[in-house]
């Protein structure tokens, strides 16, 4: 059995999405808004690894290549079985048919709306004033040029822009372009950054005239939170988001709930 799943392993290796850092000579793949290096894939880690490492450590191999023989598996929501799941969630009214799906292998049917602890959103999308709400481009100079548009409207406000873009491929192809060198302040949320790195990143995201650059991984579970007057008094936190989300939920997150005290946010898509 062993040897079978290794086999299928080694056609789906690249799944899920991982990176190699060769710095520290590891395969990591993706935990929340960052990378993780002590997560496994099945035989996959392995022959990712065997890719893309040039050393090759004959410790690492050892490691990486032994037979992984399984001793059961174990599931809080499958074997426990509780009378009562507590959750929250800022995209209830956005479920999809897969959330419904996963919510009715557990006999969850129904929820509950509470206002926010934050207060009522201040989100302002298709009623923004001024600019558009959204903005198709005819190529991927125009749209490179209509982020920067966008983003330098904003800062000419004293406000502060973040930037949502797909994923690193689509945030390296506008850094190319050399546009972000226009508009200011420019702070990147990457991936590979340290947890200290990124914490100083987003601590000044919501700041009057700053710009941060990241992708969409970011939109869920992060946190920017605005306590600058300044920005709160020009308009507060404005997003633009670069791509069509996959989800409705997925809009949700990164337009709004996750900027925290902000009282005036504006939208672009």
């Amino acid at each position: 059995a062993e040897i079978s799943a290794m086999c299928y392993d080694l056609q789906k290796f690249e799944e899920p999405r991982y990176i190699y850092d060769a710095g520290i000579d590891c395969i990591g793949y993706p935990v929340m808004d960052g990378y993780r290096y002590d997560v496994l894939h099945g035989y996959r880690t392995a022959f990712a690894y065997l890719k893309h490492s040039p050393r090759k450590s004959q410790a690492r191999l050892c490691r990486a290549l032994q037979l992984r023989l399984p001793c059961g598996q174990f599931s809080y929501a499958t074997n426990i079985k509780p009378e009562c799941i507590l959750g929250v969630s800022g995209t209830l009214e956005s479920l999809g048919d897969y959330e419904w799906w996963v919510m009715g292998g557990y006999g969850l049917t129904t929820y509950s709306l509470l206002p926010s602890v934050y207060g009522p959103s201040q989100l302002k999308f298709l009623n923004q004033s001024g600019g558009n709400a959204i903005t198709v481009a005819n190529s991927r100079e125009d749209y490179h040029l209509a982020i920067t548009n966008e983003v330098k409207r904003m800062v000419r406000q004293n406000r502060a822009a973040i930037v949502f873009f797909k994923d690193t491929k689509e945030l390296e192809q506008y850094l190319a372009t050399g546009y972000q060198r226009q508009v200011g302040h420019v702070g990147e949320i990457r991936e590979r950054q340290t947890s200290a790195e990124k914490e100083h990143i987003i601590k000044k995201a919501a700041t009057s005239g700053q710009v941060t650059l990241t992708t969409a991984m970011f939109g869920r579970g992060t946190d920017f939170i605005c306590n600058d007057d300044e920005l709160l008094a020009a308009g507060g936190v404005h997003v633009v988001q670069t791509f069509v989300a996959s989800s409705l939920s997925e809009e949700r997150q990164i337009q709004g709930p996750c900027f925290l005290n902000a009282r005036a946010v504006g939208s672009e898509s």
